[in-house]
């Protein structure tokens, strides 16, 4: 399983790469062979997660911007919601790092309202917009969205 998950983020390109137009209503579809990957190893993961992972529910590969591979497990569906925990909060610490990285942005102690303010609103915790709002190595894994659907 650790294999299969580090598989997965070194598919992650670094965002200086090429990116594809970031999807407005549905993201842009490529296979994965047009975008340098191997469908076989991609079939090969899908196999894996099917037989050995049965607490999963998607297996969604992106790659220079593009959905190369896509599938959905027990029940689960592109259009149905997922409590993922810590997931989310894990892959903004890893883009912010090569964000900051990068020079595009100047530190990981300024709030996360700082960034992207259209996550919160005047009704927001005041909890959520101080300490536990920030990216850093100490606070990534108390960081808090509303994320539920308008």
């Amino acid at each position: 399983m650790r294999k299969l998950i580090a598989g997965v983020f070194l598919l992650l390109p670094p965002l200086s790469a090429a990116i594809a137009p970031w999807p407005t209503g549905t993201w842009a579809q490529s296979t994965p062979e047009q975008q340098g990957m191997d469908s076989a190893l991609l079939q090969s993961g899908d196999a894996y997660i099917q037989s050995q992972c049965p607490t999963r529910y998607s297996f969604l590969v992106v790659r220079n911007g593009y959905v190369v591979f896509e599938r959905y497990y027990h029940g689960m569906a592109a259009d149905r919601y997922a409590d993922i925990m810590s997931v989310s909060k894990s892959v903004l610490s890893l883009l912010l790092g090569q964000a900051q990285d990068q020079g595009i942005i100047d530190s990981l102690d300024r709030k996360m309202a700082d960034y992207f303010p259209e996550y919160f609103s005047p009704s927001t915790d005041a909890r959520k917009r101080t300490a536990c709002g920030t990216p850093g190595p100490r606070n990534c894994s108390t960081v808090e969205l509303d994320c539920r659907p308008s």
